[in-house]
Parts: C-alpha cells; sequence; structure tokens
C-alpha cells in the first residue's frame, strides 16, 4: 500500500518505483548447480542504468553474475517468457553465439548485448540456467528477471501493439516500403 500525501502523478511515481524495485534488484540465490552458481541478473537501459523496462527496438543489455568450479563445455541460457511461462524466445551463450563459459575457477560477469527486439506492450520474465553443453542443465532460475515493454509501435505511430490483446508478441516489420500496384481488370469471355 502507498500512501502519498502529494499529487497523483507522485503517487503513481512512487507506487512504480516500489512494485520495480523487486526486479531492479535481482535475486538472492538459495540454490546452486554442480558446477556453476547463478548470482544474478540485471537488466540496464541505453545510458547504463539498472531497470526493468524495455525500450522496444533498443538494444538489450545485461549483466549476469555466476560463478563457475571451471568445468568444460558449460554455457548460459536465457529463454524470454510472457507471463504464462510460455517460452518466446531463447538466447544461448554457446549454441547461438559459440561462446563457453571460462575454464579457469571463479566469480564472473557476462555483459551480454542482445540484438534489437519489437516486443508487444507488457510483462515479461527471463528464465536463466547454465548448462553442459548438449548434455544437461546445471542450474536454472525461473523468472529470474522480470520487465516490463511500456509501449509498443516500431515506427512511432499512435497505435500500442499489446502483447494482452493477442496479436502477438513482437511486431513484423516490412524490410523496404510495400509496393501496392494496381491491376487492370481482366475481361472475362
Amino acid at each position: 500500500r502507498v500512501v502519498c500525501n502529494t499529487n497523483i502523478n507522485e503517487a503513481i511515481g512512487k507506487h512504480l518505483e516500489m512494485s520495480s524495485a523487486s526486479s531492479k534488484e535481482g535475486f538472492i540465490v538459495k540454490s546452486k548447480g554442480r558446477h556453476t552458481t547463478i548470482r544474478s541478473i540485471k537488466l540496464f537501459d541505453d545510458t547504463g542504468k539498472n531497470t526493468d523496462q524495455y525500450i522496444p527496438g533498443s538494444t538489450f543489455r545485461m549483466e549476469i553474475h555466476f560463478a563457475t568450479d571451471g568445468t568444460r563445455d558449460m554455457s548460459i541460457e536465457l529463454f524470454l517468457t510472457d507471463t504464462n511461462q510460455t517460452r518466446l524466445a531463447i538466447g544461448s551463450l554457446h549454441q547461438l553465439n559459440g561462446v563457453s563459459l571460462p575454464e579457469t575457477p571463479g566469480n564472473y560477469v557476462c555483459k551480454l548485448q542482445l540484438q534489437p527486439m519489437w516486443l508487444a506492450t507488457g510483462s515479461y520474465n527471463l528464465d536463466i540456467a547454465t548448462s553442459r553443453i548438449n548434455a544437461s542443465w546445471d542450474h536454472q532460475i525461473d523468472r529470474a528477471l522480470t520487465f516490463h515493454v511500456p509501449f509498443s509501435n516500431p515506427k512511432g505511430l499512435a497505435w500500442d501493439l499489446n502483447y494482452s490483446d493477442g496479436y502477438g508478441a513482437f511486431a513484423w516489420l516490412a524490410q523496404d516500403k510495400s509496393d501496392i500496384v494496381f491491376l487492370p481488370a481482366v475481361k472475362s469471355e
């Protein structure tokens, strides 16, 4: 509950600040894998500020803090999910980028920048896992990061592509200007 003796805009701002604090602060690790421990995952905006919002079309910037015992052939996997935990996308250090975790034991930070997405307005989660490449999962944390997309229209138009409206999770843009060509009527015989 938020009690605020000021104007409505300040009250809404305070509520948003309080509700996003848990997402921005990360999580407390209560488990670990056999070879790795995921310590935290954070999302950053274009200015490098920790955030719980993603602006469609911008680079998806994260920091993943983890520990490893140096076991060979380990990877970090990310799963983008909606509020129903439906997997919408995968990001993988090894399977999609050819990178494995270090073979020297220790604590590390992976500064990861993923290509821009045109996500619809809504709330999303990132599940994170470490894995033995093509063998087994090591450490998994579901809903490790929750973030929100406040508005989505790739061309800046007024219509908001909102995931809850059922039109999809992503905007799919034409590569170039669409050509619409007039076809003359065909005479029937």
